[in-house]
């Protein structure tokens, strides 16, 4: 398969799952937001979620973001200036399921298409944001199921399901990481809202029902930390996404001959061996948490900078660029 295609796969897969994590991340905060209405402290709570949404973008551009509801929304949404909006992650996840239009199927074409043209018709009107974001979210798990059930599973799927994976891991650590932005302070210690906030958190990787099957009502920043990272059954979890990633990537590498992989492959598996110092951090300071996230995201994007490496994969450039390794081995 050439090398474009598979490229073009494996960002259809990031670009649709980043379109559900940033719905999910206004949604699930907006919504968790209206619930403390009663309470004296709403107005600084409003404040500190939002400014949690966008702690991941630029400090220069956040500046100039109205942090109002409404002013939000459209920022999140619709905006074209902001490379990580709803509507520039679907225009881009559509152009390249355009460009392999032979390679996928009619069905995934029809339903990207028609998701873009109804969120271009939502341009300028009023939204009612828990059935707006509903309704994108629901459009993304329906592209995701058609690409599944229709999709032969070999090269284009799996290379599609390593972007997904990828993403869901990141996207799963810069939610922790926004909960760590939003709270005051150096320490973790008991405030108002940190019961909320943790709630929020988990509620933004449709966790919270999970949670307590496992926990019960022990909603405390250790468990939760422990949960999102080290439960191995739960899809949203970064050790279940990075399993998967390094399955996915090992059958590439089997099944394709893919030799060129195994750099990745090492990569992840290193990856997943780091992610059990979080258990370490209980009864650390934030400034501890927010260094060991950072890292985290780090490594992700290590990971998705080898594989795009793997597009433009030269025979010849690995075996002289290997060739002293190789031959301090053979002396």
């Amino acid at each position: 398969m050439l090398n474009r295609v598979a490229e073009s796969f494996y960002w259809i897969g990031r670009y649709t799952e980043r379109i559900d994590y940033t719905a999910r991340l206004v949604d699930v905060n907006l919504y968790a937001h209206h619930r403390l209405l009663d309470k004296q402290n709403h107005a600084i709570d409003l404040e500190g979620r939002m400014a949690g949404v966008l702690s991941n973008i630029p400090s220069e551009a956040r500046g100039k973001i109205d942090l109002q509801p409404s002013n939000l929304l459209k920022y999140m949404t619709f905006d074209r200036n902001y490379r990580n909006s709803i509507l520039n992650c679907l225009s881009m996840a559509r152009d390249n399921v355009r460009s392999v239009r032979q390679y996928a199927t009619n069905r995934m074409w029809d339903k990207i298409n028609t998701f873009y043209l109804w969120l271009l018709g939502q341009k300028g009107t009023e939204q009612t944001p828990f059935l707006f974001f509903e309704k994108i979210r629901n459009e993304v798990l329906l592209f995701q199921s058609i690409a599944d059930s229709s999709m032969l599973h070999e090269i284009e799927w799996r290379f599609m399901q390593a972007g997904e994976q990828l993403e869901r891991t990141e996207n799963a650590v810069r939610m922790m990481q926004m909960f760590l932005y939003s709270i005051n302070g150096d320490t973790l210690k008991d405030i108002y809202g940190d019961y909320h906030r943790l709630i929020t958190l988990l509620e933004s990787v449709d966790g919270f029902e999970t949670f307590r099957r496992v926990h019960k009502d022990e909603v405390k920043l250790d468990k939760v930390i422990e949960f999102l990272f080290l439960n191995p059954v739960f899809p949203g979890s970064v050790y279940y996404s990075l399993y998967e990633l390094e399955e996915n990537l090992k059958g590439l590498q089997i099944e394709f001959q893919l030799d060129h992989l195994t750099k990745v492959i090492r990569q992840v598996n290193r990856l997943r061996a780091l992610i059990y110092q979080c258990l370490d951090l209980k009864g650390k300071t934030c400034e501890q948490h927010r260094d060991f996230l950072a890292n985290i995201v780090t490594g992700c994007n290590q990971i998705g900078q080898e594989i795009e490496k793997c597009f433009v994969y030269d025979r010849e450039e690995e075996v002289i660029e290997n060739l002293p390794r190789k031959l301090a081995e053979m002396v």
